[in-house]
């Protein structure tokens, strides 16, 4: 059983890269190529075009030893790990990447990813450009933030967090707390929609900071007409 394997791992090498060794340039495609599925992926070098199967083929099990481009995977090994989408485990001992991640997502430097429905873990966490930012801590499905630094989350938990100047935040809790939020615990917190916005303790509004500087504006203007 083990020859017929191999037998036929070799002969799918040889026929494949013959039919692919004009495409070799083009980081998408594989050694094997044209196939949709396969259980495996293996990053044969350091190049996206090195990798065993298409970077557009879905797998079950994706590794590599330095770089690997993947449409998706349930367990995916590489130093830098790049998933279209991830929908179980996702590990790097450097940076993992990916477009949509549904499971866990874990990297000692870098977790980047465009929208995250599961948990991010490692030194810094991105969302998108920058739409969220996590520094030593984790991310949850883009609602919670739990980290020694935390920036545009709904729910903040940390040392230093800061929401949103003009979109709510629902609760933070840290030693500073900054952004618009309906609730803030902390030894100091700015609130720009807050009655008082600077205020240790305990903040707290119910209106946006755009909508109090319409009302402020709305007042003056009243007042200067009269």
């Amino acid at each position: 059983m083990k020859k017929f394997f191999l037998t036929l791992l070799t002969f799918l090498l040889i026929t494949s890269s013959v039919s692919a060794s004009d495409d070799l340039h083009n980081e998408g495609k594989g050694f094997v190529t044209g196939w949709k599925f396969s259980p495996l992926q293996i990053g044969l070098g350091i190049a996206p075009c090195r990798n065993l199967m298409d970077k557009t083929t879905d797998t079950v099990f994706s590794l590599g030893l330095w770089k690997i481009e993947q449409e998706s995977s349930v367990l995916s090994l590489c130093t830098i790990n790049h998933l279209g989408h991830n929908y179980g485990l996702q590990l790097s001992p450097l940076a993992v990447l990916s477009d949509n991640n549904y499971g866990i997502s874990f990297a000692p430097l870098l977790n980047g990813v465009h929208e995250n429905y599961g948990v991010q873990l490692g030194m810094f966490n991105l969302k998108g450009k920058y739409e969220m930012i996590n520094i030593l801590g984790l991310q949850i499905a883009d609602t919670v933030q739990i980290g020694a630094i935390n920036g545009f989350a709904p729910v903040q938990i940390g040392v230093l967090n800061a929401g949103y100047d003009n979109e709510k935040t629902l609760f933070q809790a840290g030693i500073v707390n900054t952004g618009n939020s309906y609730f803030q615990i902390g030894l100091l917190n700015h609130n720009p929609g807050a009655w008082i916005p600077w205020f240790p303790i305990i903040n707290f509004s119910f209106e946006t900071a755009e909508k109090q500087d319409e009302n402020e504006h709305a007042v003056i203007y009243r007042l200067s007409n009269h």
